[in-house]
């Protein structure tokens, strides 16, 4: 759930109903900040928050004081900010974030809180940005980063939330920029740089992340 970095001082009134609670807390300014329903001195029920110039800024489901089901988030216009899904407190399936015009911006999976499988980030016309795998929560396999029009930008390998063996840099016109490999995420012998029309411009060696050599052509 989203928590605000700043403290807020604010009112909460209960009001009762037969066996739940209703309450709902309020900015210093007496707008509501939130509504909720407490049962046996646990959330129960749907919960809404505001921002403080009143608009929606939330909806969640408590179960026993547990954040479970659907979590929707809003932009001040109304429109969709986050969509995920939640069980006891943690986030279990489909996560999707959304710009304000309603085009995807992440999308992906949690299982048990984490990262798992195929993660997707786009640009805000809904191009491809990012594609990328994970196993409980870190980086696994073949990371693609892809520029605005579509060309791909970046190519490399995860193993364990680490960068590892080669990696590919182009340019926007496709041409290679860049090219060499990781060792443990460390840059790890030689790292070739080309320039804009396809011609190796120099070389760099690399010995645990550390330039030892440098050869220019």
């Amino acid at each position: 759930m989203k928590i605000s970095s700043v403290f807020l001082f604010f009112l909460i009134v209960f009001e009762s109903c037969n066996n739940s609670q209703k309450a709902k807390e309020y900015y210093p300014n007496a707008k509501i900040r939130s509504e909720y329903s407490v049962k046996n001195g646990k959330k129960n029920g749907v919960q809404r928050t505001f921002y403080e110039s009143g608009e929606l800024d939330s909806e969640s489901n408590f179960i026993d004081g547990l954040v479970n089901g659907e979590v929707k988030l809003y932009y001040k216009s109304g429109k969709i900010k986050q969509q995920s899904f939640w069980k006891n407190d943690a986030l279990e399936g489909q996560f999707v974030e959304y710009y304000e015009n309603g085009g995807k911006l992440i999308e992906g999976k949690f299982v048990k809180n984490l990262k798992q499988g195929l993660f997707i980030s786009y640009y805000e016309d809904g191009n491809i940005k990012i594609k990328e795998l994970y196993v409980d929560d870190k980086k696994e396999g073949i990371l693609e980063q892809y520029f605005e029009n579509g060309q791909i930008n970046v190519l490399a390998n995860f193993k364990l939330g680490m960068r590892e063996g080669d990696y590919k840099v182009y340019y926007s016109n496709g041409k290679l920029s860049e090219k060499g490999q990781y060792l443990a995420d460390e840059l790890e012998g030689e790292i070739q740089f080309y320039n804009e029309n396809g011609k190796l411009d120099s070389v760099l060696t690399y010995k645990k992340g550390m330039a030892v050599k440098q050869s220019r052509y």
